[in-house]
């Protein structure tokens, strides 16, 4: 069961409050939920959310690469910098919590930016469909405006120099290219943030850089979305009560296929039917 999960874990009892990310859902929660990651299970989050794990993740150098452009992405594409407001939102009481990375200037239109290896802007939206949506819904717009900047050509080359100038190699002295900065010393992630800020600074963002995909919100699509989390909400409430569910098949089955699962067969679980 724990295949996935390879460190950190704790008796329950003696966990700590890590941070207050367990407290709500936020979009990555959703992509997490409701999409298979290569990133993290939905076995993992729900650790996290019910602090059975802690979530140690303090990003690489690409999530680094991408706060570090946001606001040229904003820019270029007209968009205005909402960094400061957390929208907030509750539904049948599961708190959700998030921050988007613009607003277009007639308040209609969510900016969502992603700077990833992705052959399209397809591809993107395939693998992160439900973090606009959960944005959709939390700020109740009605469209999002789905922005890749590819991580290719210049970028990876700055991407490269950087991981290869301060990121320690492993005992075959290969590089990690998935890197997570909390696995190295403090001052490898400070290196880094400084490298990438001065190689970064005139780095200039064209409109032909970017590819975008206009995705509409969809109540149908929404409901069935928000069904699904409800019912993880409803699993982490119930492993908090009882630690020793991370050791039944039923509780993993349940998590495992929460993102095929019907509106009838979320009632049969939650015992409304």
């Amino acid at each position: 069961m724990f295949g996935n999960i390879k460190k950190n874990w704790c008796v329950i009892s003696m966990v700590q409050d890590f941070s207050n990310r367990h407290l709500h859902l936020g979009g990555s929660d959703s992509n997490t939920i409701l999409k298979s990651s290569k990133f993290k299970s939905v076995q993992q989050l729900m650790y996290e959310k019910a602090q059975i794990l802690e979530n140690t993740f303090d990003g690489n150098v690409y999530t680094l690469i991408g706060d570090l452009l946001e606001n040229k992405v904003q820019e270029v594409m007209g968009f205005d910098n909402v960094d400061e407001i957390e929208y907030e939102k509750e539904y049948n009481g599961v708190p959700f919590k998030c921050h988007i990375d613009g607003l277009s200037k007639d308040g209609k239109t969510i900016l969502e930016i992603k700077v990833a290896n992705k052959k399209d802007v397809e591809e993107c939206y395939e693998e992160y469909e439900w973090q606009p949506r959960t944005y959709m819904f939390c700020t109740d717009k009605e469209n999002t405006l789905l922005c890749l900047l590819k991580r290719d050509g210049k970028l990876k080359e700055i991407a490269n120099e950087c991981i290869e100038k301060y990121i320690p190699r492993t005992n075959k002295y290969k590089l990690e290219y998935l890197h997570s900065f909390e696995n190295y010393e403090n001052s490898v992630k400070t290196n880094c943030e400084l490298f990438l800020r001065d190689k970064l600074k005139d780095f200039e963002i064209t409109r032909d850089m970017l590819e975008t995909k206009t995705i509409k919100r969809d109540k149908k699509k929404e409901k069935i979305m928000l069904e699904r989390l409800e019912l993880f909400w409803y699993l982490k409430q119930q492993l908090e009560e009882d630690p020793f569910l991370y050791k039944d098949e039923f509780f993993e089955w349940k998590l495992e296929t929460l993102q095929y699962l019907s509106s009838k067969q979320i009632k049969q679980l939650k015992g409304e039917i």
